[in-house]
C-alpha cells in the first residue's frame, strides 16, 4: 500500500512537470544547478550580511561613544570659565559670567545628548545634580566680596566640580567604553586611546585649578597641593607616550598629526612651562607672577589644542567605522545583485524552454475557462507565436466574439423580462432589483389612478392603455432622472426617490397629483379627458422594500377613504409608533 501511495505520488508529480512542459531530467538539472548556486550565493551573502551587520553595530557603538567622551570634555572645559569667573577682578565680572554660563548651556546640551547616546538617564540626573552643587559654589565664590575670597572657598568650589567629572567618568565613560569593549574586543585600542584623550583633557585642566587656587590669594603653594600637581603631570605623561605611537604615526592622516604636534609644542612645551614657571616663581617669593584670571586665560588656550586633538580624534574615529558600514553594504549589496542575476539566468533558462509552446497553450487554458465564467479577455495573436498557436488563439477570439453577441441578447433579454410593455416602465420585478441596489436609502410613494375601471367601461381597454401611457410620460418628466418608476401592475405605479431628503418625496407626490388633476388626456384627435390619482408616501429610510410598500399602500387606502385625489404619508416609527397616518396639510380638494 505504501509503495502503491508512493508511485502514485510520482506519476502526479510528472504530470504536474509535464503541464509546465518540464521533463523529469530537466526539472532534475535544473534543480541540482539552483540548489548549487543558491548554496554558493547563501555562503557569500552570508559572510557579507554579518560582516555589514557588525559594521553597522560598530558605527553606531563609536557614534555614541563620540557623544559619550563629548559631555565628558563639556564638564571638564566648564571649570575653566568657571575659574575665570571666580578670579575675575570686579570690572571684567559680567564678560566672565556670561562665558560661565555659556559654557553651562554646552554642558547641559552635551549631558542631553548623552542621554540620546544611550547613557542611563539616572546617572546622568547624579552628574547633573553634582553639577548644580558645584555652580552654586562658584557663584556664591564670584558674587561675594573680590577683596574676601577664600581660597580654601574657592578650592572647594573647584573639588566639588571635580566630582561631577569624577562621577560622570566613573558611572557612564568607563562603563559605555567596557560595555563596547565586550560586545567587541576588537574596538579595545580605539576606545583605550579615546578615553586617554579625554583624561589628558581633564589632567591638565585640574593642574591649572590646583594652582589658581592659590593664585587667588597670592601664597606659597602647599606640599600637598604640589604632589597633586606633580601625579597630575605624571599621569600627563603616561598617557602621551601611550597616545603619541597612534596620533603622531597615522598613516596617511596629516590632520590629526598636525593637531598632535599642536598638542606638543603648545600644551607639553609652553603649557607645562607655564605652569612650572609659576611654581618656581612661587617658591621664590612666596607668591605668583600672575594672577587667578590672567593665568585661566593664557592656560585656556594653551589647552585648545588638546581639545581639538581629542576632537580630530573622535572625528575621524566616527568617520572611518561610517565608511566601513558603507563599504560592508555595498558589498552585501553587491552580493545580493550577483545571486540575483545568476538565479534569474537559470529561471530564464527554463523559462525559455517552455516559452514557445507550454505558457501560450496555459494561456490559452485560461481564455477559455475566463469565457466559460463570462469574462472577456484580451487579444493574445502575435506575429511571432508558431502557427499552431497563432490558429488557437484565432478560435479563441472568434468563440469571445460569439459568446459576446450572446451576452449582449442575453442582456437584451433580462431588460425585457424587467421592463412593463405597455408604459416602459420598470415592472414588478425590475423595480424590486432597483430598490434592493437603493439598500432602503430611498423613499417610496405608490400611485393608484382614481376609478381606472370607468374608463376601461365606458371608453375600453385601448384607451385606458394609452390613459396609462401618458400617465407614466408625465411620471417620467416631473420625476426626472433621480427616480426610479415603475407599474405595478393595473392602473397602480411605484415611484423609488434615492437620495434625496423625506421632504422632497412628499413634494415630488403633490405636484405629480396637481399636475394630473389639471392635464388632459388625449383619447382621440376631437376628445380628451381627465383623471386624477391617489398618493401615497413612505419616508422612512433604512426600511426593507417589503416594509416600505406595506407602508406606502397603507397610506394609499388612506387616501382613498378620505376621498381620492389626495397625497398621504404614513407618519414615521420614530415620532409616533401607533399612529400610522398623518394628513397633508391642504385644501380640502387636495
Amino acid at each position: 500500500m505504501a509503495l502503491t501511495a508512493w508511485h502514485r505520488r510520482i506519476v502526479t508529480g510528472r504530470k504536474r512537470l509535464a503541464a509546465f512542459g518540464i521533463t523529469p531530467s530537466l526539472f532534475v538539472y535544473s534543480a541540482l544547478a539552483v540548489v548549487c548556486t543558491m548554496l554558493l550565493a547563501v555562503s557569500a551573502i552570508s559572510r557579507a550580511a554579518s560582516t555589514a551587520s557588525t559594521a553597522r553595530m560598530n558605527a553606531e557603538q563609536i557614534s555614541g561613544f563620540a557623544v559619550i567622551f563629548d559631555a565628558a570634555n563639556y564638564i571638564s572645559a566648564e571649570r575653566g570659565p568657571a575659574n575665570n569667573y571666580m578670579c575675575s577682578p570686579a570690572s571684567d565680572g559680567e564678560t566672565a559670567r556670561e562665558a560661565w554660563l555659556a559654557a553651562q548651556r554646552k554642558t547641559d546640551q552635551a549631558l542631553t545628548a548623552a542621554i540620546q547616546a544611550g547613557a542611563p538617564p539616572r546617572a546622568i540626573d547624579e552628574v547633573r545634580g553634582q553639577l548644580s552643587a558645584g555652580r552654586k559654589l562658584v557663584a556664591l565664590v564670584a558674587e561675594g566680596r573680590r577683596d574676601n575670597r577664600r581660597p580654601i572657598d574657592i578650592q572647594f568650589a573647584v573639588t566639588t566640580m571635580f566630582r561631577a567629572w569624577d562621577l560622570y567618568h566613573s558611572e557612564i565613560t568607563v562603563q559605555s567604553g567596557l560595555d563596547i569593549i565586550t560586545r567587541d574586543p576588537g574596538l579595545s585600542a580605539v576606545i583605550l586611546q579615546g578615553t586617554a584623550l579625554s583624561d589628558m583633557r581633564e589632567y591638565a585642566g585640574r593642574m591649572g585649578s590646583y594652582l589658581i587656587t592659590s593664585m587667588a590669594a597670592q601664597e606659597k603653594i602647599s606640599a600637598e597641593k604640589l604632589q597633586t600637581i606633580r601625579g597630575l603631570r605624571a599621569r600627563l605623561d603616561d598617557s602621551w607616550r601611550f597616545l603619541a605611537p597612534a596620533v603622531l604615526g597615522a598613516d596617511g592622516d596629516a590632520m590629526l598629526r598636525q593637531r598632535a604636534l599642536e598638542v606638543q609644542r603648545a600644551f607639553f612645551g609652553a603649557g607645562v612651562q607655564l605652569v612650572d614657571s609659576e611654581i618656581a616663581y612661587n617658591f621664590e617669593q612666596g607668591r605668583f607672577s600672575l594672577d587667578g584670571a590672567s593665568f585661566s586665560a593664557r592656560y585656556m588656550k594653551l589647552l585648545t589644542p588638546l581639545t581639538e586633538l581629542r576632537n580630530t580624534y573622535l572625528t575621524r574615529l566616527v568617520a572611518t567605522y561610517e565608511a566601513r558600514k558603507t563599504h560592508a553594504t555595498m558589498a552585501l549589496l553587491r552580493d545580493g545583485i550577483i545571486t540575483f542575476i545568476l538565479l534569474g539566468l537559470l529561471v530564464g533558462l527554463m523559462l525559455k524552454v517552455r516559452k514557445r509552446l507550454v505558457q501560450p497553450l496555459l494561456q490559452g487554458v485560461d481564455d477559455v475557462v475566463a469565457l466559460a465564467d463570462g469574462r472577456m479577455t484580451e487579444t493574445r495573436e502575435h506575429k511571432d507565436q508558431i502557427y499552431e498557436i497563432h490558429k488557437l488563439f484565432k478560435a479563441i477570439a472568434v468563440l469571445q466574439v460569439r459568446l459576446g453577441e450572446r451576452a449582449e441578447l442575453t442582456r437584451q433579454l433580462e431588460q425585457l423580462a424587467e421592463t412593463d410593455q405597455l408604459t416602459g416602465l420598470f415592472n414588478r420585478r425590475g423595480f424590486e432589483r432597483r430598490a434592493m441596489d437603493a439598500d432602503g436609502a430611498a423613499q417610496l410613494i405608490v400611485v393608484d389612478i382614481d376609478h381606472f375601471k370607468t374608463v376601461n367601461d365606458q371608453y375600453g381597454h385601448p384607451v385606458g392603455d394609452m390613459v396609462l401611457r401618458q400617465v407614466a410620460q408625465m411620471m417620467t418628466q416631473i420625476a426626472g432622472t433621480d427616480a426610479v418608476i415603475a407599474r405595478l401592475g393595473g392602473e397602480e405605479f411605484a415611484i423609488l426617490c434615492e437620495k434625496q431628503q423625506p421632504r422632497a418625496a412628499i413634494l415630488l407626490a403633490r405636484r405629480l397629483k396637481k399636475h394630473l388633476e389639471t392635464m388632459p388626456l388625449g383619447i382621440s384627435n376631437q376628445e380628451s379627458l381627465r383623471v386624477t390619482a391617489s398618493f401615497g408616501v413612505s419616508v422612512d429610510a433604512g426600511l426593507p422594500l417589503t416594509e416600505h410598500l406595506k407602508r406606502a399602500d397603507d397610506a394609499l387606502y388612506r387616501a382613498k377613504a378620505d376621498g381620492r385625489n389626495r397625497v398621504r404619508i404614513a407618519r414615521t416609527t420614530k415620532t409616533r409608533p401607533r399612529t400610522m397616518y398623518m394628513p397633508v396639510p391642504l385644501s380640502p380638494a387636495a
